[in-house]
């Protein structure tokens, strides 16, 4: 690490703390004075996933939270439980250790905790995820012990 003002690299930790997610160093450059701030945060490592199409694409949590944002529109949960489903998913993919993980995979994960937490939720994921495209589909979803609608995902 380089000095900001002076681009030395003799520089000093003057104070350390631990935030949410990072820590917050505060740093002085021993040859010209200078104090800065620094945070240091774990990266994570994605897979890659394995589109319906046969295409890789990055992991983009933003496409979770926004699907289970429609998903609880208009739903009774508070923005901590919200915050800590996104963080479990977050997390359990995260720790993925294979290079790459099937978009079905990471479906099927979501469904697993929405089926438990909220099932108006749980429908409406599903019928966007499971691609309901007739009435018999979407009955099949009401059923929350049946897997058919997830086999019928994963067969296509």
């Amino acid at each position: 690490m380089f000095c900001p003002s002076c681009g030395n690299d003799d520089l000093k930790v003057i104070d350390s703390r631990s935030q949410q997610d990072a820590i917050k160093r505060r740093r002085a450059c021993i040859s010209c004075g200078y104090r800065f701030t620094t945070f240091e945060r774990i990266e994570k490592r994605y897979p890659m996933v394995r589109k319906k199409d046969g295409s890789l694409e990055k992991f983009i949590l933003h496409k979770i939270r926004t699907g289970l944002e429609n998903a609880f529109r208009k739903r009774k949960i508070s923005g901590d439980a919200f915050e800590l489903l996104i963080h479990e998913i977050d997390a359990e993919i995260a720790s993925y250790t294979n290079p790459e993980i099937e978009s079905s995979d990471i479906g099927t994960l979501i469904l697993a905790k929405l089926s438990s937490m909220d099932q108006v939720a749980y429908v409406r994921f599903a019928s966007v995820y499971c691609e309901v495209n007739s009435l018999d589909d979407f009955l099949a979803l009401l059923s929350f012990g049946d897997n058919s609608m997830q086999t019928k995902h994963s067969e296509r």
